[in-house]
């Protein structure tokens, strides 16, 4: 199959000319000044940041009528002025901006056919077509529940629209409640909100020593062990689930753990054995950081995460990194450290929901001494259990969990989500619904960092990463800003004066994920322009 040239949107095959040798896909050289130093072998490299163009070489075949197509090709190429775009037909996907240098060297083997030699000066970057295509930037908003929610694709410009948690009735004591077994309940006045990444274990245990090992916990909540043992020697963290039930899995072990010398594991405290695997097996041992040991925590149940180190074994300064994470996350550490926000509901509230955005609190109806008043649906008591049709003790603390939530109203808060992978959880109950609004994301495929031509609609402000850009008073229906030329216009008109920065200026797109958000405008796309070199 030949070898095609196409130069600025015109086909070479009309002058019937194809390529024979090219240097279409060699790579630039980078600008780099190279120092001498006195009295020192070799020499200094200094970057300018850039790459120098290339010099095209193009080694075209004529097949007919040789003469007049090569004047033609002479006459268009001289009539081509600045860069142009450069296309060849064996590398599909992909072109250069090339200027005519007028380098024109014909060899005439006949009147029919003969061979030229075009020189091109071309731009470092070989551009790929995919990067011309003008991409919709939107951002995606969904609503999920549970207690911790599992936030997936975290990024900084994630915000919480709507965050609705459930007060969960408490009550003192165990088993039903009877005459003889009164159970009184808890009220709350405040609750808390945790936004954490995916370590959901708090490290609560403080430095101890245990038969002749002294452990020393850190600030991150990594613990170091030192000493030798004369007995099996364990650093334990004890915690209650107060999560939902599930499968998760635990890691931490010291490098070069065994069955013979160190190892953590998970201890079920209210049975006095291991804690179940995901099939419902005793879970086995970590010995080795990047090792995982499935268990399933179940909700309200007492652990101990262990650290053990077995008789005879010395250790120095071996460190432990107990983590608890939702299975399918990588063994990574990362450090118990939960952001948090506290809304306090002004009153006593003992079962109900809470939206923290809007600060509106929905309590079920409380009588702290019922007195036959009328309940709408189920009810819990602190000395009755709830049968259809029946009432409670008259005197008995009843909650009407059936009935109609009061609302008020104390003010709203704010989650400041950390940036990851995030889970969001209650200190009072499971969250009911979390909606949460992500921004998109363009992924940039190379190893190079491109500058884009992004297009909006009206006046607004856009977030790209760490950029930002704001339109104010623009009477255009939309502005192109092209990052590359510095520039910002609609049409031929000028739009510079509509458009503000933020110091760090015009957007450039990073290899890997890019992420957009922005507020007012009716609609941003981008043309992210990708590039190879």
């Amino acid at each position: 199959m030949s070898n095609e040239l196409t130069f600025n949107g015109k086909s070479f095959s009309d002058f019937s000319a194809y390529i024979a040798t090219s240097n279409f896909l060699d790579g630039a050289a980078k600008d780099v000044q190279s120092v001498s130093i006195a009295g020192r072998s070799g020499a200094l490299q200094l970057s300018n940041g850039k790459y120098n163009n290339l010099t095209l070489n193009v080694r075209m075949y004529i097949t007919q009528n040789m003469q007049q197509n090569m004047r033609e090709m002479r006459s268009f190429l001289e009539s081509c002025w600045g860069y142009c775009r450069y296309e060849e037909t064996q590398t599909p996907n992909e072109f250069r901006m090339a200027s005519f240098k007028a380098a024109f060297v014909p060899d005439v083997y006949d009147v029919n056919a003969g061979v030229v030699e075009l020189t091109f000066d071309a731009m470092p970057q070989r551009f790929l077509k995919s990067g011309e295509t003008s991409v919709p930037v939107s951002s995606v908003t969904e609503t999920t529940s549970g207690n911790p929610v599992y936030i997936r694709n975290m990024a900084s410009l994630v915000t919480i629209d709507d965050l609705q948690f459930a007060v969960e009735p408490l009550q003192e004591g165990s088993g039903n409640p009877s005459a003889t077994n009164i159970r009184p309940f808890v009220g709350r006045t405040q609750a808390t909100v945790y936004a954490s990444q995916k370590n959901l274990l708090q490290n609560t245990s403080s430095s101890s020593t245990d038969h002749g090992i002294t452990y020393t916990k850190q600030s991150d909540g990594t613990v170091v062990a030192n000493g030798t043992a004369d007995e099996d020697a364990s650093f334990i963290i004890n915690f209650t689930w107060n999560l939902d039930d599930g499968d998760y899995q635990l890691s931490g072990c010291a490098e070069g753990g065994s069955s013979d010398t160190y190892y953590c594991f998970l201890w079920d405290r209210s049975t006095g054995a291991r804690a179940k695997d995901w099939n419902g097996n005793a879970s086995g041992s970590s010995y080795d950081p990047t090792q995982i040991v499935p268990v399933r925590l179940e909700k309200g149940v007492n652990y101990g995460f262990y650290l053990r180190v077995k008789a005879g074994v010395t250790v120095s300064n071996i460190t432990f990194y107990p983590m608890l994470c939702q299975k399918g996350h990588s063994t990574a550490f990362v450090r118990y450290n939960p952001r948090t926000a506290t809304i306090n509901f002004g009153k006593t509230v003992y079962g109900g929901y809470v939206d923290i955005t809007s600060g509106a609190i929905h309590a079920y109806p409380f009588y702290a001494s019922y007195n036959n008043e009328t309940l709408t649906g189920a009810w819990l008591s602190d000395r009755d259990v709830y049968v259809a049709g029946r009432k409670p003790t008259v005197g008995a603390q009843v909650l009407n969990v059936g009935g109609e939530r009061v609302k008020t109203n104390v003010g709203g808060q704010t989650v400041t989500l950390p940036i990851g992978v995030c889970y969001v959880w209650s200190d009072t109950g499971r969250v009911n619904s979390i909606r949460l609004t992500s921004p998109a994301s363009l992924t940039n495929p190379t190893l190079f960092e491109s500058k884009p031509i992004i297009r909006v609609w009206g006046n607004g402000t856009l977030n790209v990463n760490s950029y930002y850009i704001t339109v104010a008073d623009s009477p255009f229906d939309y502005i192109d800003i092209d990052c590359e030329l510095m520039d910002c216009y609609h049409g031929s008109s000028n739009a510079n004066q509509y458009v503000t920065f933020s110091t760090t200026g015009f957007v450039t797109l990073k290899s890997g994920a890019n992420y957009f958000s922005y507020s007012g405008f009716s609609g941003v796309r981008v043309i992210p322009r990708w590039y190879e070199i």
